[in-house]
């Protein structure tokens, strides 16, 4: 069984990225505010486990769940924390309207990644996955990545986020409550049916859209997001690393 690790302190849903901003400049500062490179870094160690075959990840001690497929409407990736950022902006690429499979990887009882695959295939480029620019213009962090306050990454269609405002307005009016927790009030149940780790949530139940909710590796962080990326430039998978593994292999915790 995963180890359990999601956070129930009280977070408005309604969270701005004043807050994002906030850690992203912490994040600059620790990293010297450079972007790190695609190719060769230290922080890319665990790319390849987006490629491996079920028999290659349990030689190396990583389990692996599919937990169902995201259903993109707009074409517009959101991979944030759900429940402190909801507002954190979608990215910059955009990919065609379907139904995409996520993949969770676990290692040392932890999600030790996550993957939202496009299209099959071995990725023969990487590049991180930026954000789309604010009204000023300017990147929300020259990071592919989003900083974690709720212990929760998720995958999900841009819209999916404002069917969860839609959700919490809802729950207010049946409620008379003006604070709502959504972890409490919307999707503790549905994420603690898999140990607490993940859920596959639809916030409007009128509606196929859909988030996919997964516990971040180590909890709260800064943590990178990239894009594998086929030989003439199509994505083929978003991957979220968690930091639980070093070299893509689960048989040496990290010290």
């Amino acid at each position: 069984m995963m180890r359990r690790g999601l956070l129930r302190t009280t977070f408005s849903l309604f969270a701005t990225l004043s807050g994002g901003a906030r850690v992203l400049a912490q994040a600059e500062q620790q990293a010297g505010a450079e972007p790190e490179a695609s190719e060769g870094d230290d922080a890319s160690t665990n790319r390849p486990i987006a490629s491996m075959s079920d028999a290659e990840l349990s030689e190396r001690e990583i389990s692996w769940l599919d937990i169902g497929e995201v259903v993109v409407s707009s074409g517009r990736l959101r991979a944030c924390d759900p429940l402190a950022y909801p507002d954190f902006p979608p990215l910059k690429r955009v990919v065609e309207p379907g139904r995409y499979p996520v993949r969770l990887y676990v290692a040392f009882g932890r999600v030790a990644a996550a993957t939202l695959r496009i299209a099959d295939g071995r990725p023969v480029t990487w590049e991180e996955a930026l954000h789309e620019a604010g009204d000023d213009g300017k990147q929300a962090s020259p990071f592919g990545g989003y900083p974690v306050d709720a212990g929760m990454g998720a995958y999900c269609d841009a819209d999916a986020l404002e069917q969860m405002r839609r959700r919490v307005r809802d729950v207010m009016e049946k409620t008379g409550r003006k604070d709502v927790n959504y972890y409490d009030d919307v999707t503790a149940e549905e994420i603690d049916k898999n140990d607490g780790e993940w859920a596959m949530h639809r916030p409007m139940p009128d509606s196929d859209l859909n988030v996919a909710m997964f516990h971040s590796g180590w909890g709260d962080g800064f943590y990178p997001v990239d894009w594998g990326l086929a030989e003439d430039g199509r994505p083929l998978v978003l991957f979220t690393d968690f930091q639980v593994l070093e070299n893509a292999d689960g048989r040496k915790e990290p010290e």
